[in-house]
């Protein structure tokens, strides 16, 4: 899901900043991403806002969160 005006982002208190996009764990998972051959071919929205993983019940109540805490910060 996307939310360009961030409310759900915020809501859920998905972090951000420019630290988190381009500090030193950020710039280490760009570069292993373009050995690895994944490049990045546009930028759109807001570039400090990092992503997030929520699972919810079937009453719509936050189950389990993953909050990323910089770029390339995804669970698995």
């Amino acid at each position: 899901m996307t939310d360009p005006t961030r409310k759900i982002h915020q809501h859920l208190k998905l972090k951000h900043g420019i630290w988190r996009s381009f500090g030193p764990k950020a710039l280490y998972q760009f570069f292993k991403g373009l050995y690895q051959g994944h490049f990045q071919t546009s930028l759109n929205g807001h570039l400090m806002q990092q992503s997030g993983l929520v699972l919810l019940n079937p009453s719509h109540e936050i189950k389990w969160i993953h909050r990323s805490e910089h770029l390339g910060d995804i669970w698995s």
